[in-house]
């Protein structure tokens, strides 16, 4: 009989490897196909390569000649077996240029400890920690030039505790706290300038409370009230120029009242109007005595209080 070289000469019966036709657990070395290494007793043992592709005109002498691509076959991974789980140092290569993708520890079948995934230029993209095959631990994400993009921790799969983002200059870009995954607490975002774009808390994973927003040249943006993510009371808009785009009142995030919108030119635009209940219900009135009236009922008379 023809001893096994690869993988696909094999069969598997609860999950030990056999030859074909044999009621013996195979015990040799399979340096064929895309799955290469030692098996003892039917378990995986020692050092394998596990490859990607494999391209003929390589094999016949035309692209890559460097170690991850031999005669061809383009390797997808490698690392150490012991008693059928992966263990120890593991390497995950990008399978078309060789280049390292990612590498660190399994224990057990389960990635442990740190791991670290890299740029296409070799700079650390993501470094994180596993704990029994789960995200857990300081958890960095990284521009390829090497600046801090997102700092923060996940505990138990879920992002916990204070986290940070910078823009790709180093400028920061937010803050905030999550809590079992959820974002909790005070929330600050930035422009790429510097100005505060956004500033807030969130509950639950919901916006709750008094948000205010501005522009990118300082310029308020918006302020608005929420109740469990949605909006609630009076919110006000204006244009990057000071100008007025909007003002309006929600009831369980629904328009509700008078609502007055403009084009940037300054003149009223369609979804002005009477609203009940998010449904526009008339087009608001004409300057009368009546809509004197109306106006001096107006419910975002308390916004300047935000």
């Amino acid at each position: 009989m023809t001893m096994a070289r690869s993988i696909d000469d094999l069969v598997v019966r609860d999950d030990l490897y056999y030859e074909k036709f044999t009621d013996v657990p195979f015990t040799g070395t399979l340096d064929e196909g895309y799955e290469r290494g030692a098996l003892k007793n039917g378990d995986r043992e020692g050092h394998w390569l596990i490859y990607a592709q494999f391209d003929t005109l390589e094999a016949e002498g035309w692209g890559f000649s460097d170690s991850n691509h031999v005669d061809g076959w383009h390797i997808e991974s490698e690392g150490e077996y012991r008693d059928g789980w992966r263990e120890g140092l593991w390497i995950e290569y990008e399978w078309q240029s060789g280049r390292v993708d990612s590498k660190g520890e399994y224990k057990k079948g389960e990635p442990e400890g740190p791991w670290v995934f890299y740029h296409a230029n070799g700079q650390p993209y993501l470094e994180k920690v596993y704990r029994d095959g789960e995200t857990d631990g300081p958890w960095v994400l990284s521009y390829d030039d090497g600046q801090l993009r997102t700092k923060g921790e996940y505990k138990n799969e879920e992002r916990e505790g204070p986290w940070v983002w910078y823009h790709d200059d180093g400028q920061l870009e937010c803050t905030g706290v999550f809590k079992k995954g959820k974002k909790e607490e005070l929330w600050v975002a930035y422009h790429a300038n510097g100005e505060l774009l956004t500033k807030g808390e969130y509950k639950n994973g919901e916006r709750e409370g008094f948000w205010i927003s501005y522009h990118e040249n300082g310029q308020l943006r918006s302020k608005s009230q929420y109740d469990d993510g949605e909006y609630e009371g009076p919110c006000v808009e204006y244009f990057d120029n000071g100008q007025l785009k909007f003002e309006g009142s929600f009831a369980n995030g629904k328009l509700e009242g008078i609502v007055v919108s403009y084009d940037e030119d300054g003149t009223k635009d369609d979804r002005s109007g009477i609203y009940r209940d998010g449904e526009k219900v008339a087009d608001l009135p004409t300057v009368t005595d009546e809509a004197a009236s109306l106006m001096a009922l107006h419910p975002l008379a308390a916004i300047g209080t935000l």
